[in-house]
């Protein structure tokens, strides 16, 4: 979905560069950082779900990459954009998802809202991933079984349309 979404702002530049493409990769998937302080832990989902799964968290993310970027006298607005875009799309991604863990969903207002918010039309396979309190072998077991598998490729099967169409749209206009 990170990639989807890129495809609109950035155009040809997400694909020339590795630079851009690992970017937008590492943005996409920014939100899941939340499980290295409980793997430390020994408890990866102990803070699985919380405020990085927030438009709070995407804007901060984002602000931080612009004062860099301003430092480096790069394009500022531009990668604002991408980075909120791409961000969010994790969390779209999450939203539509079934959840199996309490609390159900996850903080995506914070910090407007602390509410958790899960979509009543959920279109993508959960993603396993143990509950918390599982060891970090059991939760590295799940997150590499074959549900997730099927999970991924049903993914991929439902966004792949949208990112060829944004592809094609982002290549027509540059």
């Amino acid at each position: 979905m990170g990639l989807t979404v890129a495809n609109l702002p950035l155009r040809k530049q997400l694909y020339q560069s590795f630079f851009w493409l690992g970017y937008v990769v590492f943005v996409a998937n920014a939100a899941d950082l939340d499980f290295l302080p409980g793997l430390i832990v020994g408890d990866m989902n102990r803070y699985h779900h919380g405020i990085s799964h927030s438009i709070g968290a995407a804007m901060g993310l984002a602000g931080l990459v612009s004062l860099i970027a301003s430092a480096l006298r790069w394009p500022v607005k531009r990668i604002f954009v991408v980075t909120v875009l791409v961000y969010l799309s994790h969390l779209l991604g999450d939203y539509l998802g079934v959840d199996r863990s309490e609390p159900y969903g996850a903080p995506f207002l914070w910090p407007i809202s602390s509410e958790y918010y899960l979509s009543p039309v959920q279109i993508f396979h959960p993603i396993e991933h143990g509950d918390r309190g599982a060891g970090n072998a059991s939760v590295f077991a799940d997150i590499f079984s074959y549900p997730n598998f099927i999970a991924a490729t049903v993914e991929v099967a439902i966004v792949l349309p949208f990112w060829l169409l944004t592809l094609w749209y982002s290549r027509r206009r540059s």
